[in-house]
């Protein structure tokens, strides 16, 4: 009975949290009882939640860009809107005349200089306005009743996109990978050196776990190997938080 290698060098930090994770789910299936690794695997299992926090990170500079971009389309759609109110406001029509005078009396305000938050909250505020019986009625003589979902859209748009970064940004204080995955890596290492002493000196208490973790692994491993062009060649000397 031989354990196969981790290959940690080589696994990306994807790679590295799914090894993790297979090995933990091992572990608890065949050697929950087992003192030697249970402070290990406590460790471990830490360590690989604060991983994949930071792997689902979202990247802020990315959101950034979205939230101005949002902020653009919003802008245009309402000044679209407010241009076309200025248009039936000066219409020959007296009916059509009235009812963009109306309109333009609620939308007279310069939303798209205000900041984020103020003018998501402004938005709304005229979205509710023209949501009156009355103001319906302006829209549809007007011909500007499709503008109000439209900018009720992109509000939403807007506010989603913002509170994703505001959360992406709170999250900053989460550790960077380069802390994180050396401390994963010498767990695995230390996990995998105990299974080989179990091996050579209870080979009966760990017959079971290693073909299974040997299978989990190498689904991992090999693909990692493939992709640094390694083949099946043996692994380099696992790392330690000193050598990472």
């Amino acid at each position: 009975m031989q354990l196969g290698g981790f290959y940690l060098p080589y696994v990306n930090d994807s790679e590295l949290y799914r090894l993790g994770a297979e090995v933990d789910l091992t572990l608890g299936e065949f050697l929950a009882a087992d003192a030697g690794l249970a402070r290990v695997r406590t460790h471990l299992q830490t360590q690989l939640v604060e991983l994949q926090r930071v792997l689902d990170r979202e990247d802020t500079a990315g959101l950034t860009q979205q939230v101005v971009d949002a902020d653009d389309a919003r802008d245009q759609l309402f000044r679209s809107f407010y241009r076309g109110v200025e248009f039936h406001a000066g219409h020959f029509d007296p009916a059509i005349h009235a009812a963009g005078s109306r309109l333009a009396a609620l939308a007279d305000r310069d939303i798209p200089k205000t900041a984020y938050g103020e003018q998501t909250l402004q938005t709304s505020d005229l979205l509710t306005d023209l949501a009156d019986p009355a103001a319906i009625a302006d829209l549809a003589t007007t011909g500007l009743t499709g503008f109000v979902e439209e900018l009720r859209i992109s509000n939403d748009a807007f506010d989603e996109i913002y509170r994703r970064r505001q959360a992406a940004e709170a999250e900053d204080d989460l550790p960077k990978l380069k802390e994180i995955r050396p401390l994963v890596r010498f767990d695995l290492s230390l996990i995998h050196s105990t299974l080989e002493f179990l091996i050579l000196t209870e080979p009966a208490s760990v017959e079971d776990a290693i073909p299974l973790l040997n299978e989990r692994a190498e689904a991992i491993t090999l693909p990692a190997r493939r992709r640094r062009g390694r083949g099946t060649e043996e692994p380099p000397e696992e790392p330690t938080p000193e050598t990472e």
